[in-house]
């Protein structure tokens, strides 16, 4: 894996996209940055990080022949990857929030951002990008997010989680690039965030209904069944309640 540090840019995936323009890449790259002026989550949503006090990074994982019909397959990966770095730290209750927002316990630590690129009707590579939580602690307007360091106690050393996330990343490549993804679905519903549970969800016309998760399809699409009827969602589309 190539490393590449900077001190800010208004986004690690726009960097590493412009990246990509300029060099022929054959092997894992990652950009990380202290700042991010524009990081953006999830169909455009913004994300604000205080400059150096958590981890903002992408990653660029090239040469790939993935399905388009089997996209969800990298979110799954790399929700995973995030969940098996974290274990490291011994955070608790670790879950994915579908589509692939981390939680320990009922707050908020860490988002991504994954990107594809295509060629010849397959993804060809995908920058996945990684915004986690490590030591901030004021976040007075976001009441469901949270850090390793409030939830630990204690400071944490971000380049000692980076460390970690960048092994996971490199399996998480490994996996792709040989299409090895045995398991993968099952260990993303051990961990979704309300899987095969009741619960309430929110829609758009600020209605609520109570259905139950019961699988996300290849291409993420969140499957609910209400009253005996299952229905297919997209981000955006509807909200789980927790």
């Amino acid at each position: 894996m190539k490393i590449i540090k900077i001190n800010a840019t208004s986004s690690t995936n726009e960097f590493m996209r412009q990246f990509t323009l300029q060099t022929e890449l054959n092997e894992v790259y990652c950009v990380k940055a202290n700042t991010q002026t524009n990081g953006r989550g999830q169909m455009g949503t913004s994300w604000q990080s205080e400059s150096g006090k958590n981890l903002i990074v992408s990653y660029l994982l090239p040469n790939l022949k993935i399905c388009p019909d089997h996209n969800f397959i990298i979110s799954m990966l790399s929700s995973l990857a995030i969940i098996k770095t974290l274990k490291h730290f011994n955070l608790p209750h670790l879950k994915i929030k579908w589509p692939n927002d981390i939680l320990s316990g009922r707050k908020k630590i860490c988002g991504i951002l994954i990107e594809n690129n295509f060629k010849q009707n397959h993804i060809n590579s995908t920058i996945i990008g990684v915004g986690l939580n490590v030591n901030q602690i004021d976040f007075s307007e976001l009441p469901k997010a949270s850090s390793l360091q409030l939830i630990l106690g204690q400071k944490i050393s971000i380049d000692t989680v980076f460390r970690s996330l960048n092994l996971e990343i490199e399996k998480v490549y490994q996996s792709l690039l040989h299409q090895e993804f045995e398991g993968v679905k099952q260990d993303y519903y051990a961990k979704l965030l309300g899987f095969n549970k009741v619960q309430s969800f929110h829609f758009p016309d600020q209605s609520i209904a109570v259905g139950i998760i019961k699988s996300v399809s290849d291409h993420g699409f969140l499957k609910v069944e209400f009253e005996n009827e299952t229905s297919e969602f997209e981000l955006k589309q509807i909200k789980q309640l927790y």
